[in-house]
């Protein structure tokens, strides 16, 4: 039996192939006129997702790149942020958990530092993915935890609802059954309070995969019978054939096994028109066993072969995807090295050009200062030489007053001398005339 892993429900948000390579024409029409700037770092991070949807990992990851440098160059960290949460699913696309947890973190750490809640608890549900990856369920919940208590801050109920379904996922592996219910089926509110078909159908699969684990096949068909119509609806076909497996599954653990063949032979049907190795393989393997224990041999060998070139198939196929990844890894590893270096070189001029600013700058501002000390000399020795030949001028004045003060003063004495003379001359008889008088005496 195959489990449907909650997470994969987003996919059912996303709008079909054929828009979202109209969108990425869309979006390289805007970037050949567009200005460098935080604009064109959105356009940037918006075609990556794109990208990354229609699988074109590559491209994405070289138009993250292209967001992360103008983001730089503008200062734009919320852009940057965009940009390392994008290219940290991306390498989680492509296996590469230590790369994705580090942009990740670095994705965290700018969302930190701007208090943006949002992409803060979308960081730590990316991280939490990784680590579940990794197997190391303890930093899986501690992450899901803090975005649950972030996203419920926040009211946004999908994401609450979708952080619900992980921890229930995670606390699944860890063997946890009660809080795995709990979990999903607080997930299922949230999902039908939110009208969201998809996301009911995928909490009512869940629950019937643990109630199957548990081997609580009734409760588990009541699970799974709940989301058959909804899926149908949809025309979800691939989790509609994983639907139709599991519940032939349980069927052949109760030993009903006319039921079970009905259910598997449409799964069979349906995996082989979506070409599902996977599911053929599986299926296959289940109808084998069903022919084998109703005593039907030939068929039973038929359906045998079947999982057999259905497994070498899929192994063939996944040693193709892990050559592809490996290759695309050495693809990114090569072109983020010649974009560091290329950086780097960018870096060195801009760092040249900024110190030759610098010294033009700092010659210029010297030059400025100088003369405006001069300037300022020059201006106080003028004042002072003007002051001095004022002081001068006027000292010169006063002395003139001065002497004509004097002289007026002499002048006045001797006028003053004159008059006296003349009146005394005028009064007192001449020595002629005295002794002329004393002689008739």
């Amino acid at each position: 039996m195959r489990t449907c892993l909650y997470f994969l429900f987003l996919l059912c948000h996303f709008i079909n192939c054929f828009s979202q390579t109209k969108q990425v024409d869309s979006l390289l029409q805007i970037l050949q006129t567009s200005k460098e700037d935080t604009e064109k770092v959105n356009t940037y991070n918006e075609l990556s997702i794109n990208l990354r949807l229609l699988g074109n990992f590559d491209t994405a990851m070289r138009y993250t790149s292209l967001a992360r440098s103008l983001a730089d160059k503008l200062d734009f960290k919320k852009g940057k942020a965009n940009a390392f949460g994008i290219s940290g699913n991306l390498y989680l696309d492509i296996g590469n958990y230590p790369k994705a947890l580090s942009d990740q973190l670095s994705a965290l750490k700018l969302y930190e530092a701007l208090g943006i809640k949002a992409g803060i608890a979308r960081a730590f549900t990316n991280i939490g993915l990784i680590y579940q990856k990794l197997n190391n369920y303890e930093e899986a919940l501690k992450n899901h935890r803090s975005a649950l208590k972030l996203m419920q801050e926040l009211g946004k109920k999908r994401e609450v609802a979708s952080v619900l379904g992980n921890i229930g996922n995670v606390e699944l592996k860890k063997g946890n059954i009660a809080a795995a219910i709990e979990n999903h089926t607080l997930c299922l509110r949230f999902m039908k309070e939110l009208s969201d078909e998809s996301g009911v159908a995928k909490c009512y699969i869940n629950l019937g995969v643990i109630y199957s684990n548990q081997n609580k096949y009734e409760e588990s068909l009541k699970n799974y019978f709940a989301a058959l119509p909804i899926i149908i609806k949809l025309q979800n076909r691939q989790t509609h054939e994983i639907l139709l497996e599991n519940i032939g599954s349980i069927y052949m653990a109760q030993k009903k096994f006319k039921v079970a063949e009905e259910y598997e032979t449409k799964a069979l049907h349906l995996a082989t028109e979506i070409s599902d190795l996977e599911g053929i393989q599986d299926i296959n393997d289940n109808l084998s066993e069903i022919c084998s224990l109703t005593g039907r041999y030939k068929e039973a060998l038929n359906y045998y072969k079947n999982y057999v070139r259905a497994k070498d198939s899929l192994l063939n196929e996944e040693n193709t995807k892990k050559t592809v990844q490996l290759e695309m890894q050495f693809n990114f590893d090569k072109k983020e090295a010649a974009a560091r270096l290329e950086q780097e070189k960018k870096d060195a001029i801009t760092l040249a050009d900024n110190r030759k600013q610098k010294i033009i700058i700092y010659s210029v501002t010297s030059g400025l200062l100088l003369i405006l000390v001069l300037a300022v000399v020059i201006f106080r020795s003028l004042r002072i030489n003007q002051k001095k030949n004022r002081i001068i001028t006027e000292q010169k004045e006063l002395v003139e007053r001065q002497k004509e003060l004097v002289e007026e003063k002499q002048k006045e004495i001797l006028d003053s001398i004159h008059y006296a003379k003349r009146i005394q001359t005028a009064l007192l008889p001449g020595e002629k005339y005295i002794e002329k008088n004393f002689k008739k005496s």
